[in-house]
C-alpha cells in the first residue's frame, strides 16, 4: 500500500505538470513521515505497550506512566509519526489498563450520572474548540515559552477526547441492544479494509475534487460536523466496501493488499 500510495503521488504530479522522484519519495512515505500512519502508530504503541507490561513486572502500574513520560518528552514532532504515536498511546494505553484491570461502572445510577455528565462537559469544551486544537495541526509542539499554553492545550483535547470515548462506549452499549449491532459488526471485520482504501478517496479523489471546485466552507461548524460529515462518513463507507469486495474475490490482491487467502 506504502508503494501504491508513491505510484500514485507521482502519476498525480505528472498530471499536474510536476515531477516526482520516485526512490526519495518512497522513502519518505514509507520511513521518514509514513503515509499509512495509522498502522505504523499502532505497531509502535504496540511496542512500547508490551514493553511497559515487561517492565510492570518491577516497577508496577507506574512502568505505564514513565514509559508515557519517556515518549511523550521525545522533542522530535515532525518525523516518523512521532507525534500522532504520543497522542494516540495514551488512549491505547489506557484502553489496555482498564481491560487488565477491569475498569467498568455497574451501577445504572453510577452509569446514567456519568453518562449525562460526559454529555454536558463535553458539550461544554467542545463549544470551545479551535482549528488550532486539531492534532493534525498544533501536532504536539512543546514551543519554547509557550510550555504552560500547550500544557494545558494538551490536557484539554485529552479531557475532550476521553468524554467522547465515554459517550462511545455508552451508544455502542445501546447499538448492541438493537438491529444496527448486525450492520455495525459487518462493517467491523472490514475496518482494516476501508481504512485503506478511504485514503485514495477521502485523502486522494476528494480534495482535489474541492480544490478545483473551488468549494469553500466552515470545516469547524456544526452544520459541517452534524451533517456532511455523517452523510459523507455513509457514501465513502459504501464505495469503500465495494472496492474491498472486488479485491477480496481475487486470491493474489486479496492476499498482497490485505493479507488474507481466500
Amino acid at each position: 500500500w506504502g508503494v501504491l500510495g508513491v505510484v500514485t503521488t507521482c502519476l498525480l504530479a505528472r498530471m499536474d505538470g510536476k515531477s516526482i522522484a520516485f526512490m526519495p519519495e518512497l522513502i519518505d512515505q514509507m520511513l521518514v513521515h509514513p503515509s499509512i500512519w495509522f498502522l505504523f502508530t499502532l505497531f509502535v504503541s504496540s511496542c512500547v505497550l508490551l514493553y511497559s507490561v515487561v517492565l510492570a513486572k518491577r516497577l508496577g502500574i507506574m512502568a505505564f506512566a514513565v514509559n508515557y513520560f519517556l515518549v511523550l518528552i521525545i522533542p522530535c514532532n515532525d518525523y516518523l509519526s512521532l507525534y500522532y504515536i504520543k497522542w494516540f498511546y495514551f488512549f491505547y494505553m489506557t484502553g489496555y489498563l482498564a481491560h487488565q484491570y477491569n475498569w467498568k461502572i455497574t451501577s445504572k445510577t453510577a452509569k446514567a450520572i456519568v453518562l449525562w455528565g460526559a454529555l454536558v462537559l463535553f458539550g461544554v469544551l467542545a463549544s470551545y474548540w479551535t482549528v488550532n486544537d486539531y492534532i493534525y495541526i498544533n501536532k504536539m509542539h512543546l514551543g519554547a515559552g509557550s510550555y504552560l499554553q500547550e500544557i494545558l492545550r494538551i490536557i484539554y483535547r485529552y479531557i475532550v477526547g476521553c468524554l467522547g470515548i465515554l459517550i462511545a462506549f455508552f451508544i455502542g452499549a445501546q447499538c448492541t441492544k438493537t438491529g444496527i449491532q448486525a450492520a455495525l459488526g459487518y462493517i467491523g471485520i472490514y475496518s482494516l479494509d476501508i481504512y485503506l482504501i478511504q485514503r485514495y478517496l477521502v485523502e486522494g479523489i476528494y480534495p482535489r475534487i474541492v480544490t478545483k471546485a473551488a468549494i469553500k466552507c466552515d470545516f469547524n461548524s456544526w452544520i459541517f460536523l452534524g451533517v456532511f460529515v455523517p452523510a459523507a462518513v455513509i457514501i465513502f463507507t459504501g464505495i469503500c466496501l465495494m472496492v474491498s469486495g472486488l479485491i477480496r474475490k481475487n486470491n493474489i490482491l486479496n492476499r498482497w493488499l490485505f493479507g488474507r487467502a481466500l
